[in-house]
């Protein structure tokens, strides 16, 4: 999840007047994520999916020649849902994620099959939803940094990726604190008061 938060430079702004995808992963990033992410799939699939119980479009259905054709655009989508629940809903207390329907059935113990891109992030998301880790992901609130990163604890007010970037920006803030200081002591105040007129 964090690979896919910070492809395409951890670029948030994914739509543009609210339709159009902006954020593209590169074709290396998304052929790179894709073997990444066929592990998981084949875990979840348990060596129980055949390649036949797919119908011939699917993405996990085509060779590998013809996938790495649509992996850049499928890749992009599939970043969406993380993307937004992290940055618009992670502070919010109740969150909601479309179940994904990639059960097979029937069978007493089905194995998840998974399709495309998109229904293996939204598994990870429900997953992640279950057990309460989506809001350790944290989008950095620096403008030098602004990467996603994974924080020990889940709080809801979080800004920073990591302890380090936090640390940084306090002794940013202290840095400029006392500067302020040191100028009002010597009577050079930043904000002075507005002439008034006699």
């Amino acid at each position: 999840m964090l690979d896919l938060l910070n492809s395409a430079g951890g670029e948030v702004d994914v739509f543009k007047n609210s339709r159009f995808l902006r954020a593209i992963v590169s074709l290396d990033e998304a052929t790179r994520l894709d073997k990444f992410a066929d592990r998981f799939r084949l875990s979840y699939e348990k060596g129980k999916v055949s390649h036949t119980f797919r119908s011939k479009d699917k993405y996990y259905a085509l060779p590998m020649r013809n996938r790495k054709q649509r992996a850049q655009n499928d890749w992009s989508w599939a970043r969406i849902p993380i993307i937004s629940l992290v940055v618009h809903y992670r502070h919010k207390e109740g969150n909601f994620v479309h179940w994904p329907m990639i059960v097979g059935v029937p069978a007493h113990h089905p194995p998840v099959m998974i399709n495309e891109p998109v229904d293996l992030v939204n598994w990870l998301l429900v997953r992640g939803m279950a057990n309460g880790q989506l809001k350790r992901f944290v989008k950095c609130s620096r403008e030098d940094c602004g990467k996603f990163g994974i924080r020990e604890r889940s709080k809801k007010d979080a800004r920073f990726c990591s302890v380090k970037c936090q640390k940084f920006e306090n002794s940013s803030k202290a840095r400029l604190v006392s500067e302020m200081k040191k100028q009002e002591k010597f009577g050079m105040s930043l904000n002075p008061a507005p002439a008034t007129r006699k």
